[in-house]
C-alpha cells in the first residue's frame, strides 16, 4: 500500500479540525485500486480523536471488484455494509496485534 498526502488544511472556523486530501494506491483481491480520499480529522490534546473519510464508493467498487461486478454491486446497500464489516474486522484485528 502506498499513501500519498496531497494537502492538509485547518478548517477556518475550527483549528482543531483538519481537512486532508490523499490518495491510497493498493491491491484489493488482486485488483489495483487508486482511491482519492478527503478526510476530516478532529484533533484533541494533540491526538487524532475522530476521522471521517469521503470518497466515491462507485469508483472504488469498479476498481476493487472489477469492471463487471463493481458497477452492478456498488448501488446495493448490502455491498457497502459487507465492505464496512470486513474493514472493521481487519482494523480491529490489526489493533489487537499493534496496540498503541
Amino acid at each position: 500500500m502506498k499513501v500519498t498526502l496531497h494537502d492538509v488544511q485547518p478548517r477556518p472556523t475550527n483549528a482543531s479540525v483538519a481537512i486532508t486530501l490523499f490518495t491510497d494506491n493498493y491491491y484489493f483481491n488482486g485488483n489495483h485500486v487508486i482511491n482519492n480520499i478527503t478526510s476530516t480529522m478532529t484533533i484533541t490534546d494533540g491526538k487524532l480523536a475522530h476521522e471521517q473519510d469521503a470518497y466515491s464508493f462507485e469508483a472504488w467498487a469498479e476498481q476493487a471488484l472489477g469492471p463487471l461486478v463493481g458497477p452492478l454491486a456498488a448501488p446495493l446497500s448490502v455491498t457497502q455494509t459487507l465492505i464496512q464489516i470486513t474493514a472493521k474486522v481487519e482494523l480491529d484485528t490489526f489493533m489487537v496485534f499493534n496496540p498503541l
